[in-house]
């Protein structure tokens, strides 16, 4: 109609369809009933998985050569009357050696 036309109904109703499409409505294909499953035990063998190494660290930690070790730079401390003075070296690293003769560096953050 020509008054429809003009106030842009079928415009409006147009594109209405194509923002929300109308959806189509499906059914799920059936499927036949089975009955049911006669009663069974299970069985089966448990195999273990494989051993793997590098699981960590074999205890116990020890150190073997003091002179690996390594330093931050000297800290100064002095009691408050000034009287004493005490030179502290903070570690940087040290070296240990597990059970398996695997080294392992532990790496010390320098101190505020």
């Amino acid at each position: 109609s020509i008054v429809a036309e003009r106030r842009g109904e079928s415009v409006v109703e147009d594109l209405n369809r194509l923002i929300a499409p109308t959806r189509v409505r499906r059914t799920l294909r059936s499927v036949p009933a089975l009955g049911a499953l006669p009663v069974a035990r299970g069985r089966g063998n448990y195999t273990p998985p494989p051993a793997q190494g590098g699981g960590g660290i074999a205890s116990p930690l020890e150190e073997q050569d003091y002179s690996a070790r390594t330093f931050h730079a000297a800290r100064y401390l002095e009691t408050s009357d000034g009287i004493f003075t005490l030179e502290l070296s903070p570690p940087a690293k040290i070296v240990m050696t597990d059970a398996d003769d695997v080294n392992h560096d532990f790496n010390y953050a320098s101190p505020p």
